[in-house]
């Protein structure tokens, strides 16, 4: 079956690809003469989250926009592009690094290890900040 509905603009679309107004829905109660059913090109469509592609949490937009369309806490492999980890090279001396789990890239090999997990992310995130090709 191919059930079809006609918009206000004339153009029948099967249900999927319809948008119900909930505005438009308030106006035809109260006597207005509007349309109720839209069409994927009647409507403007608006961003309501922003979600980090690397772990899907919720990211405000204007975080989002300053760093790339990901948070803070994700970093991309420049060899791969696969989300890098965070991984102790040594637990006696606690020196952290990034690592690639698909191509085995480690930020040590280009000197970027810390004491600390937290200063190692706040170090990328200056470096990011100064200079957004490093």
């Amino acid at each position: 079956w191919d059930v079809r509905y006609v918009t206000d603009k004339g153009k029948a679309l099967t249900l999927e690809r319809l948008f119900l107004c909930k505005n438009c829905d308030v106006m035809a109660e109260q006597g207005g003469n509007r349309a109720r059913l839209k069409g994927p090109f009647d409507v403007e469509e608006e961003i309501d989250y922003v979600f980090c592609p690397g772990c899907l949490e919720d990211v405000p937009e204007v975080e989002a926009k300053l760093f790339a369309y990901r948070c803070a806490k994700c970093f991309l492999c420049p060899i791969c592009s696969s989300l890098l980890q965070t991984q102790c090279v040594s637990e006696g001396e606690n020196v952290y690094m990034f690592g690639c789990s698909f191509c085995k890239w480690e930020s040590s090999s280009v000197g970027i290890t810390a004491g600390e997990a937290s200063e190692l992310v706040l170090s990328r995130l200056k470096a990011e900040r100064n200079d957004p090709l490093d």
